[in-house]
């Protein structure tokens, strides 16, 4: 397996074939994280595959405190974390908004930070909640409302809100009420 950070500046430097093998080297990965979220690698890999490609580009060679593997994996989970928030809400953004230029406008700092703690509250939630549960959550969290959350698992909106509660319950005792 050819170095990593070598890969990474031979594509910097305009060798677009090393982009390849970072990719071939990194499906693997991508595709772990999409059937951890249930969804198909082939529905994702176009923004798993951007996500990565952020990576590539923003990643800095010259520190040794993160694997870029790791790096790659925490950009990656995001961006199916922002499709699946994109997936639930779609009708409440319009056609016009481009996610990528509202996020380059934020303070740098402060985005790690918050996507830290969303990272962490997915990790913790996908270990504590049920698979319905979780569900519940990534969707409410997309802004569905319990009836829409209802129509969609084909469930009654009781259900719905009962794992609403759940789901608080369950966070409150990891201490992550505050998301």
């Amino acid at each position: 397996m050819a170095d990593i950070c070598l890969l990474i500046s031979r594509y910097r430097s305009g060798d677009k074939d090393s982009f390849l093998e970072i990719a071939t080297q990194y499906t693997p990965m991508i595709e772990s994280a999409a059937r951890r979220l249930s969804l198909e690698p082939e529905d994702i890999l176009s923004d798993a595959l951007m996500a990565l490609y952020r990576a590539v580009m923003t990643f800095d060679t010259e520190q040794t405190k993160v694997t870029f593997g790791l790096y790659a994996q925490i950009c990656v989970t995001n961006a199916l974390h922002d499709y699946l928030r994109h997936q639930s809400a779609s009708s409440r953004i319009s056609d016009g908004t481009d996610i990528d230029d509202i996020a380059s406008d934020a303070d740098i700092a402060e985005e790690l930070v918050r996507r830290e703690e969303s990272e962490l509250l997915y990790k913790s939630a996908k270990r504590i909640l049920s698979d319905y549960e979780y569900k519940v959550m990534i969707m409410w969290l997309g802004g569905a409302s319990a009836t829409d959350i209802s129509c969609e698992l084909s469930v009654s909106t009781k259900s719905v809100e009962n794992a609403k509660a759940r789901i608080f319950k369950k966070l409150r005792a990891l201490g992550l009420n505050e998301h």
